[in-house]
């Protein structure tokens, strides 16, 4: 019976990843097209395309350990990583590679209860590091000398997230769950209203949606998003209106 369950189940997941990549959306007809034309696959080098003028050896002690770059933000003459799950923190470094600081998720620096570090922005305005808590649903603030200030509650979990005009814009991945914020990609939350806007609906051709965004950044007053499997590359603003939209033709050498 136990060996039946585990065929059922992997057929499910079998079925689902077919179903999703199989049936995508018809694209607009007015959809401007990016050509990427690809003849052959290639090793390349990275120096070949990008000129680095500076490498940056950052410094080695107990603290500021990285096991993942899951994230890299340069900010005024500092240098922040995000280490999700192996040195479970945020390390700060001058531009030079000197060890500043790090901000941890270790019992001492924590308050209330663990959290998870899932993706943090820096506000040059404000002069803070916000953390993303996702096991808490809240956002903890940093000043630029690693210094807690306070947190505020949030309504959902995110995948990761931005924040354009004191609006914070969170990217969720779509699963079962009774929480409806699951059933959109994008959701904008404006703490100083309490409102939370749900955007970009998952559809019934996505099926399981068992993977991310590829991308969600910032650009200007907006955000950028590419969803896997369509090669499309959308700009939204705060309110949720798609400004623009590309595809991106691989020809049939698309790298999804």
């Amino acid at each position: 019976m136990t060996k039946f369950k585990f065929i059922l189940i992997a057929t499910i997941i079998f079925l689902a990843i077919f179903f999703r990549c199989s049936s995508r959306e018809e694209l607009p007809a007015d959809l401007p097209v990016i050509a990427f034309p690809i003849n052959h696959i290639i090793d390349i080098k990275l120096s070949e395309f990008v000129d680095v003028d500076q490498n940056i050896k950052l410094e080695t002690n107990t603290e500021s350990l990285i096991g993942v770059i899951d994230k890299v933000v340069f900010f005024e003459d500092k240098i922040a990583v995000l280490d999700r799950y192996i040195a479970k923190g945020i390390m700060v470094f001058y531009n030079n590679g000197n060890f500043l600081y790090k901000i941890s998720n270790k019992p001492e620096f924590d308050f209330g209860g663990a959290y998870t570090m899932q993706d943090f922005i820096v506000d040059e305005k404000l002069r803070q590091l916000e953390v993303f808590d996702n096991s808490n649903r809240r956002i903890l603030f940093y000043d630029f000398n690693g210094k807690y200030i306070g947190k505020i509650e949030v309504p959902t979990m995110t995948i990761s997230f931005e924040k354009i005009k004191e609006n914070y814009v969170m990217y969720r991945r779509n699963m079962a769950s009774a929480d409806t914020a699951y059933n959109y990609q994008l959701l904008i939350y404006n703490p100083e209203t309490m409102k939370l806007k749900k955007h970009f609906p998952y559809s019934i051709q996505e099926g399981m949606s068992l993977t991310p965004l590829r991308v969600l950044y910032k650009y200007e007053e907006n955000v950028r998003i590419s969803s896997w499997f369509d090669n499309v590359v959308k700009s939204s603003n705060v309110d949720g209106n798609i400004i623009e939209s590309y595809f991106l033709d691989y020809s049939n050498k698309s790298p999804l």
